[in-house]
Order: structure tokens, then C-alpha cells, then sequence
């Protein structure tokens, strides 16, 4: 595992794609969820997430979503194309929110 650099150098790593997967991550979105709100396959987020890990020098998406959480720069980040949400009954869409 490589060494964390400061956050500047964290940011620049991180493209605004790989910013929109990784805020959806750390609400807790599965990667199904996470590439249906991005108009994205799974296998595309799976891939981002694992760049993100290897650029980082992390273990595992939770390790991931714990360096997010503690840099608020990321945070503060704008989401450049998140589907929004649907809610959901049995019988079908209700609204989008």
C-alpha cells in the first residue's frame, strides 16, 4: 500500500467522474445504484472504484469512503451528472425527487 499524499495532491487524482461515484459511495449506494444514478454499467463504477483505490493507496471501499468523509474539499465538490432518485412502490415509480 503506498502512502496517502496531502489533500491537494488526493484531489488532483480524482477525476470529476471518479468525485460524482465517490459521493454516491459514501452515502452508502450500492454499485448498481451508484451506475444507474450515473447513467453508467456496474462494471464501469466497479473499474472507478478501483482506480480510486489503487491512486490512493487504499484497501477496500470502506477505507475509501472513510479518506472522502475526513477531507471536507471533496465534500464540498459539485456533482456533475447524478441521476436524481426515484421513489418507489410496489406497483411502480411514485415520483422523482
Amino acid at each position: 500500500m503506498t502512502m496517502l499524499r496531502s489533500s491537494g495532491e488526493d484531489l488532483a487524482l480524482l477525476s470529476p467522474q471518479e468525485t460524482d461515484v465517490l459521493l454516491l459511495l459514501i452515502q452508502g449506494h450500492l454499485n448498481k445504484e451508484i451506475a444507474f444514478r450515473l447513467h453508467l454499467r456496474e462494471s464501469a463504477v466497479k473499474k472507478r472504484i478501483g482506480g480510486m483505490l489503487q491512486n490512493l493507496g487504499l484497501p477496500n471501499r470502506t477505507a475509501l469512503a472513510v479518506f472522502a468523509l475526513s477531507r471536507p474539499e471533496i465534500l464540498r465538490r459539485e456533482a456533475v451528472s447524478i441521476r436524481p432518485a426515484r421513489l418507489t412502490l410496489a406497483s411502480g415509480p411514485l415520483l422523482a425527487l
